[in-house]
Parts: C-alpha cells; structure tokens; sequence
C-alpha cells in the first residue's frame, strides 16, 4: 500500500515537473527568438547609417555620433551574446 502512495506521489511529481520544464523551454525559445529578430534590426540599422554616413560627417558630429557610437556598442554587445553557427545560424555561447 506504501509503495502505490509513493509510486503515485512520484508520477504527479514527475508530470508536473516536465509540465514547468516545458513551459520554461517555450519561454526561453520565444526571448531567444526576440533577441535574434532585435539583433537583426541593430544590424540592419548599423548598415543603413554607416550607407548614409559615408563620408564621415555624421558620426564626427557630437550629437549624432554620440547616437552611432551606442548603435556599435549594442551591437558588440550583441555579437558577443551568440557566436555564428557554420550553418548561418545563431547559437547561444
């Protein structure tokens, strides 16, 4: 009679365990997927004012360049988060 308790304690333990451990997997896998699309608009942000700043004059400049200066530093941040998978994709370090 015991061993039914136990068993049976140990079986609701177990499938609410993996119950959080799903839904922690689910939560992780969706902020990963938000930073990956955040980190793409930082790149592509970077891009489109290094394509306007061609020649140097707005990030020399105090006010804007205090702004592209930011826009590396989160990117370096960000490079820094995931290295590049041979296969083009993210992965976490």
């Amino acid at each position: 009679m015991v061993e039914y308790i136990i068993i049976g304690i140990l079986v609701v333990s177990t499938t609410f365990l993996a119950y959080l451990l799903m839904l922690s997997l689910r939560r992780i896998t969706s902020l990963e997927t938000y930073m990956l699309e955040f980190d793409k608009i930082i790149k592509f942000s970077a891009q489109k004012m290094k394509i306007v700043d061609d020649s140097g004059h707005f990030e020399s400049d105090d006010e804007i360049g205090f702004f592209f200066e930011q826009v590396k530093q989160l990117q370096q941040l960000l490079n820094n988060l995931f290295e590049e998978a041979p296969s083009g994709t993210t992965k976490k370090k």
